[in-house]
């Protein structure tokens, strides 16, 4: 049986593959080893319906957000090893999981922007450059952590449009004292910032935030894929779903630079099921 898994920040979604086809699949939360430990997964992999699967399963695809170093790849293998213990692991970034899951074994540019956004070009079976994200607090440009950020200081510096500013008020149970909590002392502050994005999708209509959008998908194509050498002679094809959500501003600011890009999927997670099936 092969297991394959795909770990933002917020969710990570996995399949059981037997004989080509897909014995069952699952959400737990994100296993970003910059966030959990090797005892979280271990805790959580063990509330799950893949624990009854665990001695038959012999090979496992892991590609998660944070798994870019030795280190941090080192903190989701010890975990996995001490649940399967008759599989052969391989775990690397969600960067390469997503080219994968888009290009199969063609060339490419892939872009993710879910929690976090990344970015790189796809050649030969893997990732041949890479523009650091550095993260939501430097980085992340056009995430849903960064876009979350940007929204919430506008709330808390009043500078929200009246009307929006009162459905926010009225939608969420938050005051400075709770969001300061949030976001400089309680866990997962990045999960928190992007947990704003169904409000801004809700009111998507809205010309603040409407503008406020295209700012920052256009600065994520600005500080990331347009500085790709050679970026006009590659395909792009971007995943996640902030990507899937605010697809039309993305292809609007795509094509008013030209550039080429072919498709926006929400997970790819059914990618890399049809890959590793075949």
């Amino acid at each position: 049986m092969i297991l394959v898994a795909d770990s933002g920040s917020t969710k990570t979604e996995w399949a059981l593959i037997d004989d080509n086809n897909v014995v069952c699949e699952f959400k737990t939360i994100g296993l970003n080893p910059v966030f959990v430990s090797s005892k979280d997964i271990l805790i959580e992999l063990n509330q799950s319906k893949i624990i009854e699967y665990s001695l038959k399963v012999d090979e496992i695809h892991f590609f998660g957000a944070g798994c870019s170093t030795a280190e941090r790849k080192d903190v989701i293998l010890r975990a996995l090893k001490k649940i399967f213990i008759n599989a052969v692991i391989e775990v690397e970034s969600d960067l390469l999981g997503a080219a994968i899951s888009q290009f199969g074994l063609k060339n490419g540019i892939i872009g993710i922007l879910g929690t976090g956004s990344n970015t790189g070009v796809y050649k030969n079976g893997m990732i041949s450059e890479n523009i650091s994200s550095l993260g939501y607090i430097l980085g992340d440009e056009g995430s849903g952590a960064v876009i979350g950020k940007a929204f919430i200081k506008l709330y808390l510096d009043n500078e929200l449009p009246q009307e929006l500013k009162e459905k926010f008020s009225n939608k969420f149970d938050l005051n400075l004292d709770k969001i300061i909590a949030k976001v400089y002392k309680e866990p997962f502050p990045n999960r928190f910032l992007a947990s704003f994005m169904p409000f801004i999708h809700e009111n998507i209509d809205n010309k603040f935030l409407k503008n406020m959008l295209y700012n920052s998908f256009a600065n994520f194509l600005n500080k990331t894929i347009i500085k790709y050498e050679d970026v006009n002679d590659y395909e792009l094809k971007l995943i996640g779903s902030i990507s899937f959500y605010f697809s039309d501003i993305i292809k609007d600011i795509c094509k008013s630079k030209s550039i080429n890009l072919v498709s926006i999927s929400k997970s790819p997670l059914k990618g890399l099921i049809r890959y590793y099936s075949n």
